[in-house]
């Protein structure tokens, strides 16, 4: 930018404030051809002049000297800053070096917080305070990790190829191209980024700024980089967390995680516990079917060095994390609430029916239960899965009457008699926060005309912007309220957990722990769900009031207890909640 000469034209009578306005735009275009931005609306820009008289003037002179440069195809104008201009002042490959450097600089793990507030929430009018505040995943943010430099080493080729897919799909899910400029591809700024870690072997990172979603669910900042714990597993199997010792009981919850890595075992603990000592003693590693399931046997096999280790001595420090996390969360919140048996204390073979994969039932359910009305073949081809009629029939019935009835009666209850409005105050447990509607409806349009200079010809131009006009949908608003209280009731158990571990990094619904605090956070998220099951109903009742629940809903939440197969008084939490 030292090279850059961005200096604005004379121009009498200018005002000041039509300076700063030109002086930001400039500021703005810069970024945005120095990060890849490509070009960007003029109609935007000339709205923020004074009016579009000084708009011109400033445009034109600037268009005039060759800074920049507009473009008008369709009734739709573009304005960016002009690439030859700039290359009167660096070369081509001085430019890319530059767009690297701002790739870099933007995708690279991050290694410090800047902002340590807990209460920052990303609503649709921007970011806000709704009343939501979550200090332990705030504090999260802050937990410092590395990155195994020799394994990345290692499996380098791997990792790229890995990234490059996730990359993809991360693009396909935007629907948008995040690499468009010639000599700027994917591979170069994941390269570049992954050399950065391995030339900084001593370095730490951490998840960075806390955000939170309309429900209190954490929006850490790394999730904008390209290799973070939180989006790509194989940054996960390579995660470093501070040295810590371990007792031989404690290498339970190791071996627990390796039996879950090769084999995916869910029986009883005992036998799992005894599946991973013989994987260990063993050496057996994951039966890798697909390239981006290779984390596994990355993982197992720094586990298993690390081990090792522990064996020759038992003050080693272990620096290899291992994931915890809840199985079938959404099943054992609303079995919390409800005080439903089934969903407690077999949750685990909640996803287990005959005919039907743990893949198709979690494909199909859990959609379902938040509130889509999406077709199950729909859903199993967007999973690219294969079914038959007898699968789908099957699924329907279970859904309807079987293991998933009482959910679905439950999401129905709340989907289909609540009254929402544009801004609420929604009570979970002892939480009150408020809500915007996050769905929203087109009514109409304007058009505003602009009268824009087109550089190409010289002229001026007259343009019809069109303006969408939109208000809050409130019917499709009614899918929101089953996870404004699942998620929610999620992201306080988590937060809860964080605030009491000294190190760990949260990942949705589950975490990364040193083997040490392993079974600590099993038995926080124990101690948590037990307090929440004790006051289940209330915090049902208390949130049904708060998204005006109507009468009928009232009445068949009513018939829905009666169908309830009662827990009883005291919880039973199985071990497979948290695997």
């Amino acid at each position: 930018m030292s090279k850059i000469r961005l200096e604005l034209p004379e121009i009498a009578n200018y005002s000041e404030s039509d300076y700063q306005v030109a002086s930001e735009m400039m500021s703005a275009l810069w970024y945005n051809l120095s990060n890849n931005l490509g070009a960007t609306s003029l109609p935007f820009y000339m709205d923020k002049f004074s009016n579009h008289n000084e708009a011109n003037k400033m445009i034109i002179r600037l268009c005039n000297v060759g800074m920049i440069k507009t473009d008008i195809k369709y009734n739709y104008a573009t304005l960016e800053l002009s690439k030859e201009y700039i290359l009167t002042y660096m070369s081509e490959e001085e430019l890319y070096a530059e767009i690297r450097a701002n790739k870099l600089s933007k995708y690279k793990p991050l290694d410090r917080v800047i902002n340590k507030a807990n209460d920052r929430v990303a609503l649709a009018s921007g970011i806000q305070t709704t009343g939501l505040k979550r200090p332990g995943l705030a504090k999260a943010g802050t937990h410092k990790y590395q990155y195994d430099i020799p394994m990345m080493k290692k499996y380098y080729k791997e990792v790229v190829q890995n990234s490059i897919k996730a990359m993809k799909q991360l693009e396909h899910k935007l629907k948008k191209s995040l690499f468009t400029e010639e000599g700027i591809d994917y591979e170069q700024t994941i390269r570049a980024t992954l050399d950065y870690i391995i030339s900084n072997e001593n370095q730490e990172f951490v998840l960075g700024d806390l955000l939170l979603d309309s429900r209190g669910r954490a929006i850490h900042k790394c999730l904008t980089t390209i290799f973070n714990p939180i989006s790509s597993k194989f940054a996960r199997a390579l995660v470093k967390a501070p040295a810590t010792k371990a007792t031989y009981k404690q290498l339970d919850d190791a071996y627990l995680f390796i039996a879950e890595l090769v084999d995916g075992f869910n029986g009883d603990i005992k036998d799992k516990l005894v599946i991973g000592q013989k994987c260990y003693t063993e050496r057996i590693l994951p039966d890798i079917h697909k390239p981006e399931d290779f984390f596994e046997s990355i993982w197992c096999e720094r586990l298993y060095a690390e081990l090792d280790q522990w064996h020759l001595d038992s003050d080693f420090g272990f620096t290899v994390p291992i994931e915890v996390d809840f199985s079938s969360s959404n099943m054992v919140m609303i079995g919390l609430l409800l005080n439903h048996a089934d969903y407690v204390d077999h949750t685990s073979y909640m996803w287990e029916i005959e005919g039907l994969s743990k893949l198709h039932i979690k494909k199909a359910q859990t959609p379902y239960v938040f509130g889509s009305q999406a077709p199950i073949t729909k859903l199993w081809k967007k999973a690219n899965l294969k079914w038959t009629a007898d699968q789908v029939k099957l699924m329907k019935y279970h859904q309807a009457h079987g293991k998933f009835a009482i959910a679905n009666m439950f999401k129905d209850i709340i989907v289909n008699h609540c009254q929402p409005e544009a801004v609420m105050s929604l009570n979970v447990d002892n939480e009150r926060f408020t809500v915007e509607c996050n769905r929203f409806k087109y009514v109409g349009d304007t058009t505003k005309q602009y009268v824009v200079y087109n550089s190409d010809t010289k002229n001026l131009e007259v343009i019809s912007h069109m303006s969408v006009v939109r208000v809050p949908d409130l019917f499709r608003f009614k899918t929101y309220f089953v996870t404004g209280i699942i998620h929610n009731l999620d992201s306080q158990i988590m937060d809860y957990m964080c605030d009491r571990m000294l190190w760990v990094l949260p990942i949705h619904d589950a975490g990364l722990v040193t083997i040490a605090e392993a079974r600590k956070f099993k038995h926080l998220a124990s101690d948590k769900m037990k307090d929440i099951h004790s006051r289940g109903y209330e915090i049902v009742y208390n949130y049904f009031k708060s998204i005006n629940l109507d009468d009928a809903g009232w009445k068949k939440f009513a018939l829905l207890i009666k169908m309830i197969k009662d827990l009883g008084g005291i919880m039973n939490i199985t071990p497979w909640l948290l695997k």
